[in-house]
């Protein structure tokens, strides 16, 4: 009774949103309340009421009129219907293309030139995915490719921490150091320097935990509350993790950036 008060007061200061629905899970920090997992990445927290008449597994992949409040509580949820599924192929995908060669960057103090000097003016609610997406695009016109790192966020971490976001992602780049190559994420959101990605990781991380590197995104989206934290690195065409997905389920890579998606995350990020 408590939550569900607490949740009608938070409607007051709601704002009445269209979301696309990626999952919904059981948040067992708070029993009987779900996880709502955003296209977006951000996560919204809900317990339905004798007012509600939605079962949760038919908002998973939904299309949902709702209200978001500053606390990320979800109420007056309307399904307006369903997004399509990939279809499902034989085999299983990994991300390690051999048809992408990234830019191996001459020094740390070059890369770090490279960060300071990316797109710094990013809108304040902008999505982590669509400012990756710019950087990385822009930095081809120099001749420079990157790589991409996902970062997921298990359900059992996101109950535990009442954590806003599922998924967090940023380019890195490949950086000669010491005489050896190594991998350093360029997240100038975050920093002003390129990080190793335990460094990057414990940014997010309140327990400070190793995240597991996984391979293909199913890693993630079939066992979502084994680990706290799953990284995946991946070229810099894939901009959300419906693209990872969509890959996995299809075997069709994506190996050009896609003019509409470049479109989206200029107006949305910057």
């Amino acid at each position: 009774m408590k939550f569900i008060l607490m949740a009608l007061l938070l409607s007051l200061s709601s704002q009445a949103e269209i979301f696309e629905v990626h999952s919904v899970a059981p948040n067992h920090s708070r029993p009987g309340s779900w996880i709502v997992k955003l296209m977006d990445g951000r996560v919204g927290f809900w317990k339905a009421t004798k007012f509600d008449r939605i079962e949760p597994r038919n908002l998973n992949r939904a299309l949902i009129d709702a209200d978001l409040s500053e606390e990320r509580f979800l109420s007056g949820i309307k399904i307006l219907g369903h997004l399509d599924e990939t279809p499902v192929m034989s085999g299983e995908k990994d991300f390690s293309s051999p048809h992408y060669v990234p830019t191996i960057y001459s020094s740390y103090n070059f890369a770090t030139d490279v960060l300071r000097g990316m797109r710094h003016n990013w809108n304040r609610d902008s999505q982590c995915y669509d400012r990756s997406h710019i950087w990385s695009y822009e930095e081809t016109f120099a001749g420079r490719y990157l790589q991409k790192a996902f970062l997921f966020f298990s359900d059992a971490y996101i109950g535990r921490y009442n954590h806003p976001w599922w998924f967090h992602t940023a380019p890195f780049a490949m950086v000669k150091l010491n005489g050896e190559i190594v991998e350093r994420v360029m997240d100038p959101v975050f920093s002003r320097y390129p990080l190793k990605f335990k460094l990057w990781t414990d940014l997010f991380m309140k327990n400070k935990v190793e995240c597991k590197l996984i391979a293909r995104y199913s890693d993630y989206s079939t066992h979502p509350g084994e680990d706290d934290c799953y990284m995946m690195k991946t070229t810099i065409y894939f901009w959300q993790p419906k693209d990872l997905d969509a890959f996995e389920r299809s075997g069709i890579e994506k190996t050009k950036f896609i003019d509409w998606e470049i479109k989206h995350a200029y107006e949305n990020a910057f």
